[in-house]
């Protein structure tokens, strides 16, 4: 069976259905409407979940700190208004049916980088030695590059 991956970003939402290989077969991307409420946004992710003629076997959802992963809940990141305190595996499991589960989005980089050996993308540690994903040592860099022109 297929598994799901969902990145939730403060501008962007992404869905990505992968094989048994994890290699990506699908990807549905939507803006992160910030109009909308975040059970609302999230239903654009999974209206395309189920609009799938496929078995899935669990949705694993990265997102931005800070989140009580055991409760399965988006705390109060700062760069996704509205979203305080959202159970968002509960509403993903109530709404598919599948297993769900949560994790830091730069977690989630570096497992997928050290289980897939980088076919995944690119992994940059920062200063501590913590796994960064390429967007945010892009956003880095970007902002080093302002500060020193």
């Amino acid at each position: 069976m297929k598994t799901i991956g969902i990145d939730i970003g403060g501008t962007q939402l992404r869905v990505a259905t992968l094989d048994e290989e994890f290699k990506i077969v699908d990807v549905f991307k939507t803006t992160n409407d910030h109009s909308l409420t975040c059970e609302e946004n999230c239903d654009k992710l999974i209206d395309f979940i189920n609009s799938q003629d496929e078995e899935f076997r669990v949705i694993g959802i990265g997102c931005p700190d800070p989140l009580d992963i055991k409760r399965g809940m988006v705390v109060n990141p700062p760069n996704l208004v509205g979203w305080d305190n959202f159970e968002i595996v509960k509403y993903f499991e109530s709404k598919t049916g599948l297993a769900t589960w949560l994790n830091n989005d730069a977690n989630v980089a570096g497992l997928s980088e050290a289980l897939l050996g980088g076919k995944v993308g690119f992994l940059f540690l920062d200063k501590d030695g913590m796994p960064e994903v390429a967007m945010h040592w892009q956003h880095r860099m970007k902002r080093a590059v302002n500060r020193y022109n």
